[in-house]
């Protein structure tokens, strides 16, 4: 599995990027600008089936996809600024059923890297075809080994056989498949048992990672308040870029308070060179 950005860790479900804690976001950083736009989040549904306890947008099945963002022309848009990585996100990105067009166009445009992060509860055989068809990444997230544990930081029953089958399906396909493992203070002492079960469905034990549970979405519920460095890694502006399913763009998919412009109303070009980038 490629390594995306270096030292930064495996993304999770509620964090498609995991974030350190030792580099406080400063003027100075945002100043150093993108230096070409390498990696892109497409945000392309708010609708989730899961209503995981630490959500990061606050997802859930009651969501409403507003359909407004051309995503085939985004992601040509992208590949023209230079990109050649992209994670298709929510919400869960299986809700939406163009999910595997936009895969395709992507894979047309000869993206090097397409990942889709997904709890794997939609997952089909078929589907799972497609997406190898494509080179197709696959992130999820898994929470502990027991179904209990798993389901109460889901909030939703029989979440726990329909992602491990769906793990199963990945691997059974051939997709390259990591896991995030998230401690939201309900399955702490579970991790370790977590990460043997997931080796032994087939999962690559270099492949599973960790994270803790930060304080944006849901996830401000579980956790004291946090300042904005510690809750984001201090990489924001630097060469990625955040499309949410409203069309607003941000340097990180958490930084939700650093707007950098819409591609409702501006191309992706001019708000990659706008002053919000430098």
């Amino acid at each position: 599995m490629p390594e995306l950005n270096g030292s930064e860790s495996i993304a999770t479900k509620s964090y498609p990027y995991s974030t350190q804690d030792d580099f406080a976001p400063t003027s100075a950083a945002f100043q150093t600008g993108l230096k070409g736009l390498t990696f892109l989040w497409l945000e392309i549904t708010p609708r989730c089936n899961l209503q995981c306890q630490h959500c990061y947008v606050s997802s859930s099945p009651l969501l409403r996809d507003p359909k407004l963002v051309d995503w085939p022309r985004i992601l040509h848009q992208a590949y023209d600024a230079g990109c050649r990585s992209v994670q298709f996100i929510g919400g869960e990105p299986m809700s939406n059923p163009r999910l595997v067009d936009y895969v395709a166009r992507a894979h047309e445009l000869d993206y090097k890297f397409i990942e889709i992060y997904t709890n794997l509860t939609l997952l089909t055989d078929r589907t799972a075809r497609r997406l190898r068809a494509y080179n197709a990444n696959i992130a999820t997230s898994f929470y502990s080994f027991r179904r209990e544990t798993h389901e109460r930081i889901t909030r939703v029953r029989g979440s726990f056989d329909r992602t491990v089958a769906g793990i199963d399906r990945a691997l059974s396909a051939g997709l390259p498949l990591r896991v995030g493992i998230i401690n939201t203070g309900m399955n702490d002492s579970e991790v370790p048992q977590a990460i043997e079960f997931l080796v032994s469905r087939g999962v690559e034990r270099s492949w599973i990672n960790t994270d803790k549970t930060r304080p944006v979405g849901r996830g401000a519920d579980l956790t004291p308040s946090e300042s904005l460095a510690k809750t984001l890694c201090g990489h924001c502006w630097r060469g990625k870029l955040c499309v949410t399913s409203d069309g607003a763009c941000y340097p990180c998919v958490f930084a939700r308070n650093l707007t950098a412009g819409s591609v409702l109303t501006q191309d992706l070009s001019s708000i990659i060179g706008s002053q919000e980038l430098l």
